[in-house]
């Protein structure tokens, strides 16, 4: 989620950033698309789908920063 608090991405380009496979990393998404924490910005392609963070999900990582950054 951070990597697209920075800006949109792709699986393949995440999975870069990452180094895990891109099997996790679609599974991943998956599951933050299912909890409205990010959205799919190209739904009609069936590769090299863009995503990026939902309102919820910048809230997210928002209050994770907050708590965090007290300890």
């Amino acid at each position: 989620m951070i990597f697209l608090r920075e800006k949109e991405s792709t699986p393949t380009e995440l999975t870069q950033k990452m180094d895990v496979p891109i099997s996790r990393t679609s599974a991943v998404l998956k599951e933050l698309q299912e909890k409205d924490l990010v959205q799919c910005l190209t739904p009609e392609r069936r590769k090299s789908k863009y995503f990026a963070l939902t309102d919820n999900g910048e809230e997210i990582l928002e209050s994770i920063h907050e708590l965090t950054a007290k300890e």
